[in-house]
């Protein structure tokens, strides 16, 4: 079973989960396997509500894909809320933004430490 968690955006069509969703569906993984969480604002918000399903589910083994650039703040959030789970870091498609990346997650590191997310 996959949870794909994530709010919509300004700006944005649909969903965070809506399109995990679709993209796992086009990659081969059966729609009932897929759960969406589309409530979550920021990635803090991901675990709690995505961790309030599993527990609603009775728990299990969890494993957390996320973007290599984000994996070390997701580890962090899981850490503080007290979640145990295997990290999957996914290599980013485009490197030549990776320098964008490293700097904006340097600025999300410093708000969740400011918000005592981590």
């Amino acid at each position: 079973v996959a949870i794909v968690s994530g709010g919509q955006g300004h700006g944005e069509d649909i969903t965070e989960a809506e399109a995990m969703e679709r993209y796992l569906i086009n990659h081969g993984i059966e729609a009932s396997r897929i759960i969406k969480e589309g409530k979550a604002r920021n990635t803090n918000e991901n675990f709690i509500y995505s961790y309030d399903i599993i527990n609603e589910r009775g728990g299990g083994s969890i494993a957390v894909v996320s973007s290599d650039y984000h994996i070390f703040r997701a580890r962090l959030l899981c850490k503080k809320q007290g979640i145990a789970a295997t990290m999957l870091s996914a290599k980013s498609s485009l490197p030549v933004l990776r320098l964008n990346y490293a700097v904006r997650e340097g600025f999300a590191l410093i708000k969740a430490r400011l918000l005592e997310h981590i």
